[in-house]
């Protein structure tokens, strides 16, 4: 069990050196790189990531459920520009949740908040009265080579929240203009 101390250590260090983000845009990452090794393999065995070296530098990441717990047991210990950071990216998480859980912590269906998540949302029972219903239409989802087409051209493959390419990128240079006017 992980002492109260090391927890703060871990959020002093996060504090200075790390990096609260989402992955990709959408992946809950907690991420520490540093050029001292034994400082490095400290935090990773705290929160059992992986090490990564990189040149002299040394890397370690949690990434998607995990991360979001870490986050919150480290929130106390870290300064109001992280916790700003960590509030957006737990909102975003919980607002758009992908499926994809880890470490025993399961995500749960759309269909029945009380069961546990199979497929696009669903629970097993829903998910497989889905796939009976598309069987017998013929018409059987293929598995690899699904793409999904964007909400705001309809003839146009999503790139990230289910926008294209030109309104998702649009879309982050308005943002960007937005927090520079708020700074500046």
């Amino acid at each position: 069990m992980i002492k109260l101390t090391e927890i703060a250590w871990l959020g002093g260090l996060l504090e200075g050196e790390g990096c609260f983000r989402l992955n990709e845009g959408k992946y809950p990452c907690i991420s520490l790189g540093m050029t001292n090794e034994d400082t490095v393999i400290k935090a990773a065995t705290l929160m059992k990531s992986k090490i990564y070296r990189c040149g002299n530098m040394w890397r370690t990441k949690k990434n998607g459920i995990s991360s979001i717990s870490w986050m919150m047991t480290l929130y106390p210990y870290l300064g109001r520009a992280r916790k700003d950071s960590i509030i957006r990216i737990v909102k975003f998480w919980r607002n758009n949740s992908f499926g994809r859980a880890s470490f025993g912590m399961r995500s749960m269906a759309t269909c029945h908040v009380d069961r546990v998540l199979v497929g696009h949302g669903l629970c097993s029972a829903c998910y497989m009265k889905q796939r009976y219903i598309r069987q017998r239409k013929g018409k059987l989802p293929r598995k690899i080579g699904i793409r999904s087409m964007a909400t705001c051209h309809p003839d146009k493959i999503v790139v990230g929240f289910g926008l294209c390419s030109y309104c998702y990128h649009h879309k982050r240079y308005v943002e960007k203009k937005r927090l520079l006017r708020k700074v500046g």
